[in-house]
């Protein structure tokens, strides 16, 4: 059937039904103030059945074909201008019924815009609402061929309305024109007077039935051609497959200037449905329409689901101040509410369009009308094209995605070919108007629409969208960010109403443009720097959140106190961003700050240096940070964290070595990274250490800009006080040890070890104190509580318990003169203390050893003092495999001293060399602590520490090999081998962390004056490999593509990494992955010498494991993919 009988069909069949729903204005009572009352809204919704809707729509169409000025027939053009409402529908059901060509306007375009395309329309009506009668007016100067002005919704009881139809009249008079102002009522009317019928006229598939312009996201707004075939199918056809085939009621204040708003429109119309439509143009009203609809479908966009969310977080916040459940239970009845009450309880059918959803939009809007959340996919051009990722066919006949290689997007991706979606339609428009030149613009040589956009191809119709390929920026330092995505996270911030995020390929870093809050303007109209401070705060909140990068963090923005909108023509009617509008009015401003920020940076540090003197130190410290992380000096607070500013390691370097220079007070990195520690913390270590010194330094140890260190440089003396080694050779050592002290308790072994000794102390009456890095003892306390997280619930009760008797918590900073306790807690710990375990480190594999000295060495040598002093101490100390890993000389084994077969290390920058010359640094340090004053040391070189062999969801999630498992299992692709040299069955060394924390504490405790060291690896020629890991994976139900060539597997599994999502490719192998980037040797059991442990192991049964060194075997691999699947870090 042709459009128009389809149309009158579906008038006909529903004839009695109600088709339109919209609230009338109240006439206003009388009232003594100057100011003209207002009409009100009903509280209940007028109906208006499908056979009036249709005769009014008839009496419009005689008016407007038998008018001798301006005739309308078929294919004379008819443009619209007006927000989406019954009487609009009326009318362009009146198009249809004539054949007329309806031209869509969007009512945030320009004059010159619309003038453009009135012109290039040569369209004889133009609609409008009375919000649009004065642009009208204006248009008329221009153009010409308007004949007709046909006001939509006039209501005769607005004042408002009265006076701008008489004003327009009175214009139009001056002006001597013969154009024709009236009101679609005044057609109606018009139309039933005349008793002439329209004559029937012959349609054609292929004559345009309507234009519709696009946002001009591209530049110069295009008329999409839509054909009578075309709009024949949004009523029903290919588009009934997106909405229920049952009689409903539906929501509608999308703008009929895009497709979603006639399709939503039409298939209610085509089931027989009503229609329900906003009553204000701005939304004011949208929870008051709701409410009185109560519609059984919502067809909703990002911008009206954040202003769901807004209101239910309002609401729910106020409740929790005044009710006393629990959280959760009145967010469950709160939801409950907004279902039944809020949007009438009908609701059983949700959709989302028009713009990309966040994931925890999405999870929010499920959960709040406990639906499923349909989200549409589709454009102007080509309409609808998928549901929820499953591409619909029809109308879709074929797809195929194409390269997108300067964003690194592949169909040789895997597991998932990525690149722009193509696609050939049925409903794809032939072009645009008047613009065949485009048609290249819109369609491959083979006639594939291009739609743009990025997607992953699942197979057999199921696509993943990506992100849209022009909202993608590289940085200067190469890095990609997605404009977009960062939107939709920031908009999220309360503060925040809207954001226009910019950047370029000069700049390594972001800006952007923010409109706050409405309220929050008002409230801080003079204060807006605190105000921009605030919002600061807020994105650093999300982008932890969120696991962004610090260049996803804008480095500075504008403050906007103008919305965004279709007003000013920055938002299309549908609420989306105008990209290239935003940048045009924003970008010269946005560079000048980026100018503005370079000098600001130049300037400070220059400034420090030259008037330091004069500063306190606080005020030095700040703008120093203000300096690196480049916000303006307001934003950065004592209390903030460097690492939350948008700091890194590298970045902290800079930090540091800058207030070294200032204060000649070296300030560790460790401590300006530490989540610990703010930046008042930085600012008391430096006062404090200007009035009392420092411990000893880098240089003081080695020479200045040294490239190679000796053995022989670390001393004992240099480190610590001549008045505690002299008294050290006359000390009795510790009887049976029943207090311990131990380091890295919030660390991943170190709370195993910590977890054992508290058992161990319960049986001896014993006592474990733990020093932890903290500002407080309170902060201490929950960084050992955090440290337990995911402990099955008995476990934890009985680690509480423990906890409370026998654990003793103080605050204090390894690399600092007695750890910076005052003089009566470092005595208590002279004497109090027998045993010491030092678990402690800077773990950080990218520091060179300079940086790391602080931490590791002088807070070794710091332990080794008050293992001195008073009575001598046994000794525990936690070093790493690297020692002993020398490349391709032999391996240092457990009986050697290290003074002598390793006496130098050149200090180098590659990978982990840092670290591993500072744990070469502290044994050297405990081996002179031994020769010279007899002190107890054991050793332990760690090798892989693995996930807990009984403990569920206990593992090392930051740790390479966990990293690994997550990449293999999400990306589905593994190396036929991991390894190089096939004649040599292959091993993986790693050890299970309870065997390993009862080793330590086992050995450790059965020195009694000797010095031991073990190589705690995993020994065994059983030829349990990575290979075998993926096998036992496999046999639990993963699934693997293993790929033949190594280095071909390489690059596929790098690239398969870019479609993880952020958060979970923070938390996969990429940070780490250019480690895989060659073959492994295989090494048959480890290459590491380890007879010294093995021997020992073998006398002494560790834990519940025997008389032996446990292998790795296939109920610990099921059991990391047990933990993952129930952490959530895999998603099968």
């Amino acid at each position: 059937m042709q459009l128009l009988q389809i149309v009158r069909s579906v008038m006909e069949k529903y004839a009695h039904r109600p088709a339109i729903s919209e609230r009338r204005r109240r006439k206003p009572l009388p009232s003594s103030n100057q100011t003209a009352p207002q009409p009100s809204l009903d509280n209940e919704y007028s109906h208006m059945s499908y056979q009036q809707v249709w005769q009014n729509a008839e009496n419009t169409a005689k008016a407007l074909f038998f008018c001798s000025k301006a005739p309308v027939f078929n294919q004379t053009k008819v443009a619209f201008l007006s927000f989406t409402s019954g009487q609009y529908a009326v009318f362009d059901l009146a198009c249809i019924r004539l054949g007329a060509v309806s031209v869509h306007l969007q009512t945030s375009s320009n004059e010159e815009q619309l003038s453009h395309i009135i012109k290039e329309t040569h369209s004889n009506t133009l609609a409008v609402s009375h919000n649009y009668l004065s642009t009208a007016l204006s248009l008329l100067a221009h153009c010409s061929c308007i004949k007709r002005v046909v006001i939509l919704d006039h209501d005769h009881k607005d004042k408002t309305h009265q006076n701008s139809y008489q004003d327009a009249l009175k214009t139009l008079s001056k002006q001597q024109t013969d154009i024709e102002l009236t009101s679609l009522e005044l057609l109606i009317d018009d139309g039933h007077s005349l008793r002439e019928s329209i004559p029937d006229f012959e349609e054609q598939d292929d004559e345009l039935s309507m234009l519709i312009y696009t946002s001009g996201s591209t530049g110069t707004p295009k008329g999409a051609m839509y054909t009578k075939k075309l709009a024949a199918g949004m009523w029903g056809g290919t588009w009934a497959s997106l909405f229920s085939d049952q009689p409903t009621s539906t929501f509608h204040y999308m703008p009929m200037s895009h497709v979603a708003g006639h399709s939503s429109l039409k298939n209610t119309f085509v089931r027989g449905g009503n229609c329900f439509f906003a009553s204000e143009s701005n939304l004011s009203s949208f929870f008051e329409d709701i409410v009185l609809a109560r519609p059984t479908e919502l067809s909703l966009v990002p911008r009206v689901c954040e202003m769901i969310y807004q209101k239910f977080v309002s609401e729910l916040n106020r409740r929790r101040q005044t009710e006393s459940l629990v959280s959760k239970e009145i967010e469950q009845a709160l939801k409950h509410e907004f279902r039944t009450e809020v949007f009438g309880g009908q609701v059983n059918w949700i959709s989302c369009g028009s713009a990309p959803l966040s994931e925890q939009m999405k999870s929010f809007m499920e959960s709040l009308f406990d639906l499923e959340l349909n989200i549409i996919y589709g454009s102007t051009e080509a309409g609808a094209i998928a549901v929820s990722g499953q591409l619909l066919s029809p109308p879709v006949e074929n797809y195929k995605l194409v390269d997108v290689p300067e964003l690194g997007y592949s169909t040789q991706d895997s597991p998932y070919p990525r690149g722009e979606l193509l696609i050939k339609t049925q409903s794809i428009i032939p072009g645009y108007f008047n613009h065949p030149e485009l048609d290249k613009e819109l369609f491959t040589l083979d006639g594939y629409y291009k739609t743009g956009d990025i997607f992953a191809d699942h197979q057999n119709g199921k696509i993943r969208y990506i992100d849209r390929r022009s909202n993608v920026i590289k940085l200067s330092q190469g890095e990609f960010v997605t404009t977009a995505s960062l939107e939709a996270i920031y908009t999220s911030s309360p503060l925040v109403r809207q954001i226009f995020v910019y950047g370029n390929s000069q700049r390594s870093s972001l800006l952007a443009v923010v409109v706050p809050k409405e309220e929050l303007l008002n409230k801080y109209e003079n204060e807006l720097n605190t105000l921009k401070r605030l919002i600061s705060e807020s994105f650093r909140s999300l982008a932890k959140a969120y696991t962004l990068n610090g260049y996803e963090i804008p480095r500075d923005f504008i403050i906007e106190p103008q919305a965004f909108t279709h007003g000013n023509g920055l938002l299309s009617d549908h609420g989306k961003a105008l990209f290239p509008k935003l940048r045009l009015k924003y970008e010269d401003k946005l560079e000048k700050l980026y100018e503005s920020l370079e000098q600001q940076e130049s300037s400070l540090v220059s400034e420090l240096h030259q008037n330091s003197a004069h500063l306190t130190v606080e005020e030095i410290v700040l703008r120093a940070a203000t300096s690196l992380i480049g916000n303006d000096s307001h934003e950065v607070l004592t209390s903030d964290n460097f690492r939350d500013l948008g700091g890194d390691s590298l970045s902290a370097v800079s930090f540091a070595t800058m207030l070294e220079e200032l204060f000649q007070v070296r300030v560790p990195v460790d401590i300006v990274i530490s989540p610990a520690y703010d930046l008042k913390y930085i600012i008391e270590f430096i006062a404090d250490n200007n009035q009392n010194g420092n411990a000893p330094s880098f240089e003081d140890i080695h020479e200045i800009g040294a490239t190679d260190v000796y053995a022989e440089q670390l001393k004992i003396d240099k480190f610590i006080d001549e008045s505690i080694l002299k008294k050290a050779h006359n000390l009795p050592s510790s009887e049976k040890p029943q207090v311990v002290l131990l380091t890295g308790s919030s660390g991943y072994l170190g709370r195993f070890l910590l977890l054992d000794l508290l058992e161990k102390a319960e049986q001896s009456d014993g006592k474990v104190i733990c020093l932890v890095r903290a500002r407080d003892k309170q902060q201490a306390i929950s960084r050992i509580r955090d440290a337990f997280s995911y402990l099955d619930e008995k476990i934890s009760i009985r680690l509480d318990k423990l906890i409370s008797q026998r654990l003793e918590v103080i605050n204090g900073d390894l690399s600092q003169p007695k750890f910076g306790l005052e003089s009566t807690q470092w005595h208590y710990l002279t004497t109090e203390v027998d045993t010491i375990i030092h678990a402690g480190a800077l773990v950080n594999h990218v520091l060179p050893y300079r940086d790391c000295f602080d931490a590791n060495v002088v807070g070794t040598a710091q332990l080794i003092a008050l293992a001195l002093e008073n009575k001598i101490k046994h000794f525990s100390f936690l070093s790493s495999i690297a020692v002993a890993d020398r490349g391709e000389r032999e391996p240092i084994d457990e009986y050697q001293d290290i003074r002598i077969i390793e006496p130098v290390r050149v200090i180098s920058d590659s990978y982990a060399s840092g670290y591993a010359t500072s744990k070469w640094a502290c044994e050297v340090l405990l081996r002179e602590a031994h020769q010279h004053y007899g002190l107890p040391v054991t050793i332990f070189r760690s090798s892989m520490i693995l996930a807990h062999s009984k403990y569920d969801n206990q593992l090392n999630l930051p740790d390479m090999f966990t990293r690994l498992l997550i990449s293999l299992i999400e990306t589905g692709i593994a190396p036929k081998s991991f390894y190089a040299n096939q004649g040599v069955l292959p091993h993986y060394d790693g050890l299970p962390v309870d065997f390993t924390a009862s080793a330590i504490i086992r050995l450790g405790s059965e020195n009694e004056s000797e010095f031991h060291t073990y190589n705690l690896v995993n020994p065994h020629h059983d030829g349990i490999s990575l290979d075998t890991f993926v096998d036992w994976l496999e046999e639990i139900g993963v699934r693997f593509h293993r790929i033949e060539q190594y280095s071909a597997w390489y690059q596929l599994f790098k690239e398969a990494h870019q479609q993880l999502g952020e958060e979970r490719k923070a938390e996969s192998l990429w940070p780490l992955i250019h480690s895989y980037h060659s073959p492994l040797a295989a090494v048959s059991g480890s290459p590491i010498p380890s007879k010294h442990f093995e021997s020992k192991v073998a006398k002494t049964k560790i834990a519940d494991f025997g008389n032996g060194i446990p292998r790795i075997d296939k109920n610990l691999i099921n059991k990391y993919f047990n933990d993952l699947t129930r952490l959530k870090k895999v998603s099968i």
